[in-house]
């Protein structure tokens, strides 16, 4: 079975987390099996991905100043604002967003280096496993049609 890094780590991330209550035991090895099989790819995706937003962002401060956008934004938008106590300036706030969609832009592009496709020698998990799997989590519909598409039969 082939999956991109990326679905590795949302996977991963998904079993990890997940209660395996309702699976009968064979289904349980099956899963672990997969989850063991997934976890390293997933840690390393996971710190390279850390990495990443850590050495590409342009400033120290960046994540700071991104709270401070936001509740220049979110001050903007409500009509009994006092707009001369905002956190930041008018070209101040231009300046942050370029500054910010440069830095995410880079980080994207440099993101898709990282998902890389991956040949698993592991069996998929049944129809069954996955409803079992479904029946013992919280799970939205997204989450169930990822682990169904990733690492479904």
């Amino acid at each position: 079975m082939t999956i991109k890094t990326a679905k590795i780590h949302e996977v991963y991330l998904l079993l990890s987390k997940a209660r395996y209550t309702k699976l009968t035991s064979e289904e349980k090895k099956q899963t672990l099996r997969l989850a063991l099989a997934l976890r390293p790819i997933a840690d390393k995706y996971a710190g390279d991905t850390q990495l990443l937003q850590e050495k590409l962002k342009p400033s120290e401060d960046i994540f700071d100043r991104f709270q401070e956008y936001q509740q220049t934004l979110l001050m903007i938008q409500h009509p009994k604002a006092d707009l001369s106590r905002l956190p930041m300036g008018l070209s101040e706030t231009r300046a942050f967003k370029e500054e910010w969609d440069q830095y995410n832009k880079l980080l994207e592009e440099e993101m898709k280096n990282l998902d890389e496709d991956v040949e698993l020698d592991v069996a998929p998990l049944s129809a069954d496993a996955i409803t079992h799997l479904m029946d013992s989590n919280e799970w939205t519909f997204d989450q169930v049609v990822l682990l169904s598409e990733a690492i479904g039969e």
